[in-house]
């Protein structure tokens, strides 16, 4: 086996131990999310007179801006229906940051759960320091 296939091979377990399946799975979430409420809030203000969601592609950044929880106010639904939707995207864009924040911290409470462990373990396996003696009187030079 080369060195180079052994190198991906642990690129690919450093990507698995990370939760990256779980990354992309909440991108792809987001991203189905993103579409269907940015329709939802088309057709619902498409038909209103002063309807700020002139096409499919202002209903699409409107989508980014409340996903990601920015809310420039340029475009906003004015109907009961569209501010149904309005709420239920801004609290999918709320838990869209939290899950992959929850897959983060586990991660790293693992990592440090594990370096506490091993360096445990190794303070046992290493000999132990020689303490000095202090006679009285004479303090130790720790300078030497």
């Amino acid at each position: 086996m080369s060195s180079s296939h052994q190198g991906q091979k642990a690129n690919m377990k450093t990507l698995e131990i990370l939760g990256f399946q779980e990354l992309i799975t909440t991108l792809y979430i987001g991203f189905l999310g993103l579409i269907f409420t940015s329709f939802l809030v088309f057709i619902a203000e498409k038909d209103t007179t002063d309807t700020k969601f002139k096409s499919f592609a202002d209903a699409l950044w409107w989508g980014v801006i409340t996903l990601c929880t920015v809310g420039y106010g340029d475009i906003f639904p004015i109907t009961w229906p569209g501010k149904i939707i309005s709420s239920f995207c801004a609290l999918l864009g709320i838990s869209f940051f939290a899950l992959p924040a929850v897959s983060i911290v586990l991660f790293l409470s693992q990592f440090f759960s594990f370096s506490y462990l091993l360096q445990s373990f190794l303070g046992m396996m290493l000999p132990k320091p020689k303490h000095m003696h202090l006679t009285k009187g004479v303090s130790p030079n720790i300078f030497n």
